[in-house]
């Protein structure tokens, strides 16, 4: 039988086909620019057309309408870290009642358009799931996330489906690199969890074994590591830290709660309820910077939160590549450029780099081994690309051992490597 691996992330989705005697072959997205890529972007556009018809395009067409709306309408992104979220229930955009499962359905329908048609039935399903949903606290939150993502791909038309952990996904895809059998560490940076999984494997090219020896997760990826970029470069030049005299007449702080929404990409356009709006009107009239208070409110009034965001990833991905990188996001009214050194990330995401640091030490001491027990490392994921994320490893386990490759697109390969396999 044939199989789909499909990897629904935070911030990007994979699909690979997997026939037998054939080589898994990813799944090749259209783009707005015109070459196909290999990845689609995990979001939505909710609008209104001339006629007042609502359109829920998804992926590259859903930025594009973005880009190309007046008005901007909703873009919705990050729609994966809500899953194990039991208060995420509804939302309303633009005037319409929409279920979680319902909004994630609509991307999960753009991933399904891009299938081969003759894929659609009869064809077994691997999906990728990560060791520890965003905010999962217990086992019910959990089994409430895993219920909510089956009940998306249903709602998208798909049939029946096996979650398989993200990790171990990818540990099926490196597993055609060996030669020899060991224990192998896969650490899977994504954008909103970060999975651990050690492993023994079998060269995979004789249909070797592979054995999950333990599994580990860590609510903290990429979006942690974005927001905390926004809140160094973005949020001073809104108003965080200033002051603004209440209708009441007090002084008060311009709430920090504020920032932190715009520091979390799917939270910012909870900012642009009603309530908050009459809150930032207020806080503008009586501010002691009414200018940067002023550019806050025309960020959430606009919906703005993809431009601060696209530019910290391009922020982000430049001091990857070099050591210094120019910031730039320009905003109604206010234009934010900064020179960021390598350094200087890596400072600001001290606690991150602890936290990955932690969990993977912490994790081999449950597992009983070693560090030189471990055969090898596996880096994939986006954030795996950071310089500093990538050193705690060489650091820990050598230049020889650490691997790495098809950042974005491993999990979705080895998914349906798995699926073939079964």
């Amino acid at each position: 039988m044939r199989c789909v691996g499909l990897d629904f992330g935070t911030t990007n989705t994979a699909a690979a086909l997997a026939e037998p005697g054939s080589e898994p072959r990813l799944v090749r997205f259209p783009t707005a620019e015109g070459p196909s890529a290999e990845t689609f972007r995990s979001l939505l556009h909710v609008y209104r057309d001339d006629d007042s018809v609502v359109h829920v395009p998804a992926g590259p067409e859903a930025l594009s309408t973005y880009l190309a709306a007046d008005p901007a309408g909703r873009l919705i992104q990050s729609l994966k870290s809500f899953l194990a979220n039991a208060s995420f229930e509804t939302t309303v955009v633009e005037g319409r009642p929409y279920s979680l499962e319902d909004l994630i359905a609509a991307i999960l329908r753009g991933v399904r358009s891009a299938l081969p048609k003759d894929w659609l039935d009869d064809t077994r399903l691997v999906v990728g799931r990560p060791v520890t949903f965003v905010d999962a606290h217990d086992q019910d939150d959990d089994e409430r996330a895993a219920r909510r993502l089956r009940r998306a791909f249903e709602l998208a038309g798909f049939g029946e489906l096996e979650l398989l952990h993200e990790p171990v996904a990818a540990a099926w895809e490196y597993q055609q690199r060996l030669t020899a059998p060991e224990i192998t560490l896969i650490a899977d940076f994504g954008g909103g969890t970060t999975d651990l999984c050690l492993m023994e494997l079998e060269p995979g090219a004789s249909g070797g074994r592979v054995e999950v020896l333990g599994t580990a997760g860590l609510p903290i990826a990429g979006d942690v590591i974005d927001g905390r970029m926004v809140h160094e470069l973005v949020a001073p030049a809104l108003g965080e830290g200033t002051t603004f005299r209440s209708e009441l007449g007090k002084e008060l702080p311009v709430p920090r709660w504020i920032y932190g929404h715009l520091e979390r990409w799917h939270l910012v356009p909870f900012l642009g309820s009603p309530e908050n709006l009459r809150l930032l009107s207020e806080i503008e009239r009586g501010s002691d910077d009414q200018e940067k208070i002023h550019a806050l409110r025309q960020l959430v009034v606009e919906n703005l939160g993809f431009d601060v965001h696209g530019a910290v990833q391009a922020c982000k991905l430049a001091l990857s590549q070099e050591r210094h990188a120019e910031f730039r996001c320009e905003l109604p009214g206010l234009e934010i450029r900064r020179h960021v050194d390598r350094e200087e990330l890596e400072e600001w995401i001290t606690e991150e780099l602890a936290a990955f640091a932690g969990a993977t030490d912490e994790f081999l001491v449950a597992q009983g081994l070693t560090h030189e027990q471990v055969g090898s490392v596996f880096l994939t994921g986006g954030s795996s690309l950071i310089p500093a994320v990538r050193r705690l490893y060489l650091d820990r386990f050598g230049d020889d051992r650490v691997r790495s490759g098809h950042e974005l697109t491993s999990v979705a390969s080895g998914l349906a490597r798995r699926g073939l396999a079964a």
